[in-house]
């Protein structure tokens, strides 16, 4: 179904903040991507797991998937095409104790 279409820009854009916060952990050497993405994915499964705790359940997954500091941050900047030129490293560490509600 999704075969032939192509991605909006604001959802390009969504993905490479997401690749940007990947490299952070890594101090942004691309070489060391799959490092900075291991580490990306074991941090978002336990911030999402402690927020959804945390909820006692009530808001559902979906709420704790948009507490998750990542998508805070990438949701927040999204539709600014520029964000990525001047994003400063570990920018989303700020939404960390966030929660959507």
């Amino acid at each position: 179904k999704y075969k032939n279409r192509s991605l909006s820009k604001i959802t390009y854009n969504h993905e490479s903040i997401h690749l940007q916060q990947q490299l952070d952990f890594v101090g942004g050497v691309e070489q060391l991507y799959v490092l900075g993405g291991i580490i990306f994915y074991i941090w978002y499964f336990i911030e999402w797991l402690i927020k959804l705790i945390i909820s006692g359940f009530t808001f559902g997954k979906v709420k704790a998937y948009k507490s998750v500091s990542f998508e805070q941050c990438a949701y927040h900047n999204d539709q600014n095409l520029g964000y990525l030129t001047y994003r400063k490293r570990f920018h989303w560490l700020k939404y960390v104790f966030k929660l959507v509600r």
